[in-house]
């Protein structure tokens, strides 16, 4: 059953108190304390809000409180090292003590500049501060944690449980890329593809069919040319309805992080119907690329979290061609990221792409501020250069579309600094496919260029969880 959250202005109440607030412009604005009752499942409380200019603010850890316990809860944590505030999804609210009470109008006011972080990824949300409490708009929250709000100034409903209006059904076969329907070997691949979609009507469609055809192509090209990587597994790659990368680069943070979620949906779906299924209590490899990638992260943030005793078997989990930050892992004490070849459990990724030095005005859209490297030849976390001659080869494409192994092409160095894998050795000239990445950008390529060095890397992550597992049973 839907929780619903009725949320009840009594404006009547207190209305006659103004008191003077600052916007993030600095303009003086006059602040209406209002009382606010907080319904959910027949439950009320009153919590402290504001009128401003006809917008309500309600106080940000009130509503944490009263979203407990619903598919919409989040926790906020006041980070005093960098003087930020971290909100974390799908994690219970941990109560500080006086959440529900009323504002008491003696109280001092300023407005917040202090950064907003969202599961590690920084946020634009307008708040300002009175007695040590952070008030948000309404409006702003809905946005952020997906929440469909209906009514009026006196009367507002806030169903906690949006989802895409049909649930898709994992069931049936039509809904998987790749389904072994006789698995004959101890390890499964759960493989998330990337953008393989591009929207017909950008203005008005930003998440594609589970059944759209160039979807289904997209896919089955890119699995047609990366799934051998992982062919020590049983393989299992659900259709999901992705959103357009095109799209997505043009939205605010907010937005993109609303649409990740609403896209991760179909995923964990997808996922929870597979362990429950299919699976059959099988260790399993998690591995995607881009937005494949995005939604492990969900995945690893939230279902792993609800779930250790599949996390136990998770082998590695391959989320190549996006930023796993330091935040990100910081916010998820769970996880692990990968420190060498053999560790069993940790989160492996790169993002590759030419020397700065030889394309100076390269800008990779896909690193972010502390972002996690290892790399992909000799799998270590330093500087160290893995020549192109350690590399047990790359996948190339032929110019009749098919592939062969190449030797000695593709080198690679971490850049902690940057967030990035360099590879100095590639001609960034012959790998510009994409408008969408700068030259220099090798996203498109990341499993390519070291294909058989993951190959292997992923037969000998398994092989250590599997020997780790026989001696823990002996």
């Amino acid at each position: 059953m839907k929780k619903i959250l009725t949320v009840i202005f009594s404006v009547a109440l207190m209305v006659s108190s103004v008191i003077p607030t600052f916007a993030a412009s600095h303009e003086m604005l006059e602040a209406k304390s209002i009382s606010v009752s907080v319904d959910v499942n027949g439950e009320n409380t009153n919590v402290s809000a504001f009128s401003v200019n006809d917008e309500v603010f309600v106080s940000l850890r009130s509503v944490a409180f009263a979203l407990s316990d619903t598919k919409k809860q989040f926790d906020v944590q006041w980070d005093n090292s960098n003087k930020s505030v971290n909100l974390l999804s799908h994690k219970s609210y941990t109560v500080t003590g006086g959440e529900p009470s009323i504002y008491r109008m003696d109280e001092s006011y300023t407005s917040n500049v202090s950064p907003v972080f969202m599961d590690g990824r920084r946020v634009d949300l307008p708040m300002f501060t009175i007695n040590d409490t952070n008030y948000v708009e309404l409006t702003e929250l809905s946005s952020l944690f997906d929440l469909h709000i209906a009514g009026n100034p006196s009367r507002y409903s806030i169903d906690t449980e949006v989802v895409h209006e049909e649930v898709i059904d994992y069931s049936l076969p039509a809904h998987w890329a790749r389904f072994e329907e006789d698995p004959n070997k101890p390890v499964d691949i759960f493989f998330i593809y990337p953008t393989a979609w591009v929207s017909p009507d950008r203005e008005n469609q930003k998440t594609a069919e589970i059944d759209d055809s160039v979807m289904i192509v997209g896919s089955q090209n890119y699995l047609y040319r990366t799934i051998g990587i992982f062919e020590e597994g049983n393989v299992y790659a659900p259709y999901y309805r992705q959103f357009d990368a095109g799209v997505a680069f043009s939205l605010s943070p907010e937005e993109q992080n609303k649409l990740s979620q609403q896209v991760s949906e179909d995923v964990e779906d997808a996922f929870d119907y597979y362990i429950n299924n299919i699976n059959t209590s099988r260790p399993f490899v998690l591995a995607g690329h881009s937005q494949g990638s995005l939604m492990m992260t969900y995945l690893l943030s939230d279902y792993m979290k609800d779930h250790p005793e599949v996390q136990e078997r998770m082998v590695a989990a391959y989320a190549v061609g996006i930023s796993v930050t330091e935040s990100y892992m910081e916010h998820n004490p769970h996880l692990k990221f990968a420190e060498g070849a053999t560790d069993t459990g940790a989160i492996i990724s790169w993002n590759t792409q030419a020397d700065p030095v030889d394309v100076p005005d390269l800008i990779n859209p896909l690193l972010m501020p502390g972002a996690l490297v290892i790399n992909p030849i000799n799998w270590k976390r330093d500087g160290t250069v893995a020549t192109a001659s350690e590399n047990l080869g790359s996948h190339l494409m032929n110019a009749d579309g098919s592939y062969s192994k190449v030797m000695n092409y593709a080198d690679a160095r971490v850049d902690s600094k940057l967030g990035a894998l360099i590879s100095k050795s590639i001609i960034p000239e012959d790998h510009h496919p994409w408008a969408l990445f700068p030259l220099g950008c090798y996203h498109p390529n990341d499993y390519d260029f070291y294909y058989y060095s993951v190959q292997q890397n992923v037969k000998d992550r398994i092989d250590a969880y599997m020997n780790k597992s026989f001696q823990l049973s002996n």
